[in-house]
């Protein structure tokens, strides 16, 4: 996520458009601030399971259920971001943020996306649903 962020901020920094760098537009810098800040939450949350596992807490399951709900939110989020904000070379083998939004839908299938876990979190925390 976040080579992918730098990616698109180095990108806005440097395409032009209506004579100034597209990252001046409010459109462009808005996205890319939720994007940083996504990252860092999924980051506070991931050091926290890591903690939580460490110590053997009863909550590290949970924690880690968190961690991935946030990091598969995010990636999604930056992922399609990334690609909108190159327009039409998103997704041409000229730039490689294409691939990072596969991965990141591949990954969501594989491991479960953000809905999923919290799904699970719910579970744990409240019982299961329909019961």
């Amino acid at each position: 996520m976040e080579s992918s962020l730098q990616a698109t901020v180095e990108y806005a920094k440097q395409r032009k458009q209506f004579e100034r760098q597209i990252g001046f537009f409010q459109a462009v810098k808005h996205p890319l601030v939720n994007a940083m800040i996504d990252i860092d939450r999924a980051r506070s949350l991931l050091y926290h399971a890591a903690c939580c596992i460490d110590a053997g807490s009863e909550e590290a399951e949970t924690a880690a259920r968190m961690a991935k709900s946030a990091a598969s939110d995010a990636g999604a989020f930056i992922s399609d971001r990334s690609v909108q904000l190159r327009g039409g070379i998103g997704f041409t083998w000229e730039c490689d943020v294409h691939l990072f939004f596969k991965r990141s839908l591949h990954n969501q299938m594989l491991y479960g996306d953000g809905a999923y876990q919290r799904k699970l979190i719910a579970e744990t925390l409240i019982g299961a649903i329909g019961s």
